[in-house]
């Protein structure tokens, strides 16, 4: 071998040699990288298991304190439970958890509806939530259970709402006091309570806008109710959409044989009584137009009601010969309004200054006080006769009439004064005398 040839295979040797230089560092390189990795995932798994292990024993201890809660609950008497929704917190293990607790009613299956007295079977579903800060998004621990009541527990009440027709009425929502809850009428006019309470005192309310009951009030309100375990009690209530009455008022004046509309609004009387053969309701006018006002609103019965003039059964029209305008009937539309004619009975009295006539300077001012209570003022006397100007006022048997003359220097007071006769006053009704010596006006 030359040594020119020798040469070349030793330059060939090194350069192989540096070659697999490069790959044992390549691959010490990658066998490195693949180390750190393996590690970074032991280290990661690590730290995910215990993760996984402080939720699952904080779950743990959720769900312990909700059965502990629950167990609780199942202690408690029957009818504590209604209505319940409370709020605690409980720390266990170090970790303090909110547990929400609640009490529902359950309705059972295919129980009875409508106004049948036969009850439901009583159940109250319990219900335990516990979380707690560090669950994050995770679902709470949720425990329920179902219980039946004992015998005793509770018992049942139905309520039946009828209308003026007798119908059903339907949708009126009937609050029973102390947690009895709120139920409202089905379509045939009844609400049911079948799980409430054994006791007394319960009360119902209820207060539909444009519903009155039969005797002209809006709200419902019945008292001293009692509940009886394992019983049903049973109550019927008349309410219904209620309705108005337009009364138009007529007087009879001296010198006329029929009667005639009042001249203005401010003669209509301030109140209306309707009666019939159940009850006797009085609601005041309003917005009177004319001779004509509108009072309401009244039950609507089927079949009429007679309308007069004041507040009290004393100025209810009676005795033989009154004419049909005396006690007009009127049907009041349920949601609707009725009308009718009222004729005032005029007072039959002509009044003089000691027993002369009245003249523009000395004229005379009357006032009127009815059984009723109500005072009527400003009617003032015709200088022709001395009769009323405006003579027409409620029937009464029993008023007190004062009169005095414009100076204030004459005047008469008249008690037990009758006034129910329909005919015109005249110049020879009776007279009332104003002297020197009348007593005060007492009103």
């Amino acid at each position: 071998m030359t040594t020119t040839r020798a040469m070349a295979l030793l330059t060939r040797l090194r350069r192989r040699l540096a070659s697999e230089e490069g790959s044992f560092l390549i691959e010490a390189l990658v066998t490195a990288s693949i180390l750190l990795t393996v590690a970074a995932g032991v280290v990661l798994a690590l730290q995910t298991a215990h993760a996984q292990g402080g939720l699952q024993r904080s779950k743990a201890l959720a769900t312990d304190v909700a059965q502990t809660k629950l167990d609780e609950l199942r202690s408690r008497s029957y009818n504590s439970l209604r209505p319940l929704n409370e709020t605690t917190t409980v720390t266990e293990g170090g970790i303090a958890f909110t547990v929400v607790s609640t009490a529902t009613p359950v309705a059972q299956t295919g129980a009875p509806s409508g106004c049948s007295n036969q009850r439901a079977r009583d159940y109250m579903s319990l219900k335990t939530t516990v979380t707690w800060t560090e669950m994050g998004k995770r679902k709470p621990v949720v425990l329920d259970t179902l219980v039946a009541a004992p015998v005793g527990a509770g018992g049942g009440l139905l309520v039946n709402v009828t209308g003026g027709a007798g119908q059903a009425v339907s949708g009126i929502p009937l609050l029973l006091s102390s947690g009895g809850g709120t139920a409202t009428t089905d379509a045939s006019g009844c609400a049911r309570w079948d799980s409430a309470s054994a006791g007394t005192g319960y009360g119902l309310t209820a207060s539909v806008n444009g519903y009155v009951k039969p005797d002209g009030s809006q709200n419902i309100n019945v008292t001293g109710i009692a509940i009886v375990a394992e019983e049903t009690a049973q109550l019927n209530l008349a309410y219904d959409r209620g309705g108005s009455v337009a009364v138009k008022f007529q007087q009879r004046v001296a010198g006329s044989s029929a009667a005639t509309d009042l001249p203005s609004y401010d003669l209509v009387p301030s109140d209306v009584s309707l009666s019939n053969a159940s009850v006797t309701v009085t609601k005041p006018i309003t917005s009177p137009t004319g001779a004509t006002g509108t009072a309401g609103l009244f039950y609507p019965y089927t079949s009429s009601y007679g309308v007069y003039a004041d507040s009290c059964t004393a100025a209810k029209p009676t005795g033989s010969g009154l004419p049909t305008s005396a006690l007009p009937g009127v049907i009041v539309p349920a949601g609707g309004s009725g009308s009718t004619t009222l004729e005032l009975p005029s007072l039959n009295a002509k009044f003089t200054n000691n027993g002369t006539l009245p003249t523009s300077t000395n004229g005379i001012t009357v006032r009127v006080k009815t059984s009723c209570g109500t005072i009527i003022t400003g009617r003032t006397v015709r200088t022709a006769d001395g009769t009323l100007t405006n003579p027409g006022l409620p029937f009464d048997t029993n008023m007190t009439v004062c009169a005095v003359n414009t100076a204030n220097t004459m005047r008469i007071v008249k008690t037990g004064h009758a006034n129910t006769t329909y005919a015109a006053p005249s110049s020879s009704s009776p007279e009332l005398k104003l002297t020197t010596t009348g007593a005060t006006c007492p009103f």
